[in-house]
């Protein structure tokens, strides 16, 4: 098998800027060593490649070839140039030869090794290993499996270790897999296209291009060039490149969550998901790939607010028009080039490089015959080189030549001619190409084929089999027909065109489709309700991811199940689907979602779910702040579940009222309901319950002041979340309990529990918890007098929570981060910190959290002296019925210190809160 050997300068553009007298002297030295390597190795130059060969070899002397040619730069004096260092790379396997080059994936491969290396390395693959000799002395380092940025499937890569290597250890290989991002694998190579991605990448390239429109046809190839082009820029974006597929998305609606979702960012508060996506966005230096944007066109307005919000981020969208935003850049896509004639060098056009590429992948022994080749530039031809066109078209090569080929789609083409003109010119001649696939599927193929137009986002196997009687042999023979793609990942997928046109075929008999949309919903019910038992215990994170997977057929299952009134299915959901959206943050989706279920089933004979719709309603539209609201709705849930004797569900009630209390400062109300929910759990045999309210009673005691008694219930809560196997629940609380510890003077045990509660977030992968755990730390480090560590702790924590814009997380850290600088004389750093940390907590309504920023204003304002102002502040934290124990206790030891002679609370009127935050922001 022969092996190919590329090589190339390390940073040979900004020699030939600094050196441009040298560098050609330099360059001809260069070429002689490595002519010279290759000839006495038995290798032999393709061509030069500017600064750089491509050699063959069909002996074994290429590594002993890449050893001598590191040596020999390495030690050949280069003047003022200083030194130039040279990568190499080497992989085996075949090719094609033509005209004295050779082409195909290998050779590409090659490059894309060649790529991720630095100067002075030498990488190859397991293929090139056995296929050469070792040197003497040498071995081979394995680097493990990296994406390539042929986004083909991961390629194990081995670096070659010699003692006379002259530069012995390399930074991690700059490959795709050393980078963030969410780019997925492709099941073939990336064709031709190098002009349209050289103008792609040229324009990403630009400071004043943020939001590149490639715009074209279905089927012209937008998604794989913006793909492509993302993975060739990868590192030019600290953050990461991340795909945001689209063509699954029903609503504009849902705009924001999915690029959350594709972001891996889940929503904190009840703040507007927009902002809190922006406010995620803000610092970060990363290109958004939205693809297949023409649907949600009204979601345009979102795009144009995250480029004002986040000024390194970048945005390459794919669209069969144009978003319409100020500052957009557009790209043109359309067919590949198509021969003028059969004559010509057919093989140096991208569209007859796919449709060879294609037709060999499906049948391996195709060779294209003198009379083929007309009827392949026809075929070309007659799908104007539209890539899905072409892919289709050579799919059938098995059954039929390239002549029956042209012949039938020209015959449709024909066929269509006499239709409305509903379409491009183009997207007819895509059509054509549909048309003339449907009519060569078997009956058993084109009803299959029709009802799994149905799914939204893909599916996976046994979906495809119980919603629309897909077997096995079915789905492969589609695939093998690129009527359907299967993902590395298993999930069976349509392109959004052929998706389109399965859909025409299937509305042609409406009752069958009526029929598989109604199979659709009841299946999803099932799955989410198999799904709900599990997402509270040791399997909650893979119950979860199951169901993100799988988001968009959920959401279409739960319209179909809402527009057709289905009880049942609607039951059957809601407990799995409430708990994804309220994990994930959805709160806004959450609401419209099941409010719109509570007004179908409004009057219908469905109580018991009806009950349980509205207290689940009632949770989202607190996490949106309506808390009058939503306390009408847990009361009017709560009087449903007692009326139809559901103890369960008024427990749940229960533990919502409770919470609500809580966070508005109610604790007498939270204590009480959250009692009476803790009791009726208790007697039902739920675990869950029981430990939510343990731990939220456990909240309300620490804020009361009642630190044993809070410790108790947390310790009780801990015990039982860790019997159910709830990581989840058992993370946050040994976290309040390392609270606790503090409280008690126990800082190694707080230290204990925080390092443990750490480890269980980071094992879930929730950042906003590792985040409290600094933060908390931090706070046990300043009640030590460890000012310094505690600073650099809460900036620590305080990093994160900007990183993930969570503002409840950002204002509590500074709070923390203010009353260190207090205690460092640093008075205008805390001034900020505070009133920073205000704004932040109003925003959030997070009543006790702007309590204690205002006590930390108070402590500031009694340090420059001014004491009447600082006794007001004081005596408004004092009277306020939302000031949890810690911030009372502190006001209470300040206002002695200050003013024992002072008037006390209640002795005069106390202004409202939003009036104190207005007079405090208002002055500087």
């Amino acid at each position: 098998m022969p092996v190919f050997l590329f090589t190339d300068i390390e940073g040979s553009t900004q020699l030939w800027e600094k050196f441009a007298g040298r560098m050609a002297e330099a360059l001809s030295r260069h070429d002689a060593i490595l002519s010279g390597c290759l000839s006495e190795c038995g290798g032999r130059i393709i061509k030069h490649t500017g600064d750089g060969v491509f050699a063959m070899f069909d002996g074994d002397g290429a590594f002993q070839c890449a050893l001598e040619i590191q040596k020999r730069i390495a030690r050949e004096p280069w003047g003022p140039i200083g030194e130039l260092r040279i990568r190499v790379a080497l992989h085996a396997g075949e090719a094609e030869e033509r005209g004295g080059d050779y082409f195909g994936p290998t050779i590409n491969r090659t490059a894309r090794l060649l790529a991720t290396g630095w100067g002075g390395q030498i990488l190859a693959t397991p293929e090139a290993a056995q296929s050469a000799t070792m040197p003497v002395g040498a071995a081979l380092r394995d680097f493990g499996f990296h994406l390539l940025k042929d986004l083909s499937q991961p390629q194990q890569v081995y670096g070659l270790i010699h003692p006379d290597l002259a530069i012995q250890q390399f930074p991690p290989l700059r490959s795709l897999s050393s980078h963030p991002h969410n780019l997925p694998i492709q099941p073939t190579p990336f064709v031709g296209r190098q002009k349209e991605l050289g103008e792609i990448l040229s324009r990403l390239d630009q400071p004043q291009c943020r939001l590149l429109t490639l715009v074209g046809p279905g089927g012209v190839g937008k998604t794989r060039l913006a793909l492509q082009a993302a993975a060739e820029r990868i590192e030019a974006f600290a953050n990461g490149v991340y795909l945001v597929p689209l063509d699954a998305v029903s609503s504009p609606d849902f705009l924001v969550s999915t690029i959350a979702d594709a972001l891996k960012f889940s929503f904190y508060s009840q703040q507007d998901p927009k902002m809190q996506l922006f406010n995620f966005l803000r610092e970060k230096n990363l290109l958004l790939v939205l693809d297949n944007f023409e649907h949600i066109q009204a979601a345009a307005d979102v795009v144009a607010g995250i480029l004002a919000a986040a000024p390194k981020v970048k945005v390459l969208a794919t669209s069969r028009q144009r978003l319409s935003i100020a500052g957009e850049w557009l790209t043109e896509v359309s067919g590949m080039a198509c021969p003028a004639g059969p004559n010509e060098d057919l093989e140096s056009y991208d569209s007859v490089r796919l449709f060879l590429q294609t037709a060999q992948r499906v049948s391996p022994g195709f060779a294209v015959s003198d009379e083929g080749r007309t009827a392949m530039v026809r075929i070309c031809e007659l799908v104007e080189g539209l890539p899905l066109g072409i892919e289709l078209a050579a799919g059938w090569v098995r059954v039929l030549s390239c002549e029956e080929i042209a012949e039938e789609i020209q015959r449709n083409i024909g066929f269509l001619e006499g239709l409305e003109k509903k379409t491009s010119e183009r997207h007819k001649s895509l059509w054509a190409v549909f048309e003339y696939s449907w009519k060569l599927l078997s009956q058993p193929e084109r009803d299959v084929f029709g009802k799994m137009s149905v799914f939204a986002g893909g599916f996976r196997r046994e979906a495809g089999d119980n919603v629309a009687a897909a077997s096995l042999r079915l789905l492969l023979s589609l695939v093998h027909k690129s009527l359907l793609r299967r993902s590395p990942a298993g999930r069976f997928e349509m392109l959004t065109t052929v998706r389109q046109f399965a859909e025409e075929k299937a509305r042609e008999a409406p009752q069958a489709w009526e029929e598989v949309q109604d199979l659709h919903c009841a299946y999803y019910a099932g799955f989410l309700d198999a799904r709900s038992g599990k997402l509270t215990g040791p399997k909650q994170d893979d119950a979860f991811k199951e169901i993100g997977d799988d988001i968009e057929n959920e959401r279409k299952a739960w319209d179909r199940a809402v527009l057709t009134r289905k009880g049942p299915e609607i039951g059957k959901s809601l407990q799995a689907l409430y708990s994804f959206y309220d994990r994930r943050g959805w709160y806004q989706e959450g609401q419209s979602a099941f409010e719109g279920a509570v007004g179908a089933l409004a009057g219908e004979d469905a109580a018991p779910v009806l009950a349980r719709l509205l207290a689940r309603r009632a949770v989202f539209t607190f996490r949106l702040g309506r808390y009058s609201e939503a306390r009408d709705l847990f009361g009017a849930a709560l009087a449903r579940s007692r009326a139809l004797g559901d103890r369960q569900e008024e427990s749940f009630c229960l533990n919502s009222v409770g919470f609500v209390a809580r966070m508005t400062g109610d604790w007498a109300e939270a204590r009480a309901a959250l009692q009476a929910a803790l009791a009726i759990a208790r007697e039902t045999g739920d675990h869950f319950a029981a430990a939510l309210a343990l731990h939220n009673l456990g909240i309300v005691t620490f804020s009361e002041g009642d630190i044993p008694a809070s410790r108790r219930l947390y310790q009780e809560a801990l015990e039982t979340r860790r019997r159910s196997g709830d990581s989840f629940g058992v993370a946050f609380t040994l976290n309040n309990l390392g609270n606790v510890a503090v409280m008690q003077g126990e800082h190694d045990e707080a230290a204990r529990l925080y390092t443990e509660s750490s480890k269980a977030f980071e094992s879930i992968g929730n950042r906003w918890g590792s985040a409290t755990c600094l933060n908390n730390s931090a706070c046990s480090a300043y009640y030590l007098g460890r000012n310094e560590e505690a600073r650099a702790l809460h900036e620590k924590s305080l990093a994160i929570f900007r990183e993930i814009g969570d503002r409840w997380g950002t204002a509590n850290a500074l709070v923390g981060c203010g009353d260190v600088a207090i205690t460092l004389r640093l008075y205008p750093e805390a001034d900020s910190h505070f009133r920073e940390a205000l704004e932040a907590a109003m925003d959030t309504r997070a009543v006790p959290l702007a309590l204690h920023a205002i006590t930390g204003l108070a402590t500031l304002t009694a340090r420059r002296g001014e004491m009447g102002q600082a006794l007001e502040l004081l005596d408004f934290v004092l009277a306020h019925p939302a000031t949890e124990q810690e911030a009372r206790d502190r006001a209470e030891r300040l206002h002695s210190e200050l003013g024992p002679d002072a008037p006390r609370v209640g002795e005069k009127q106390v202004p409202s809160l939003e009036e104190v935050v207005e007079g405090i922001l208002g002055r500087r």
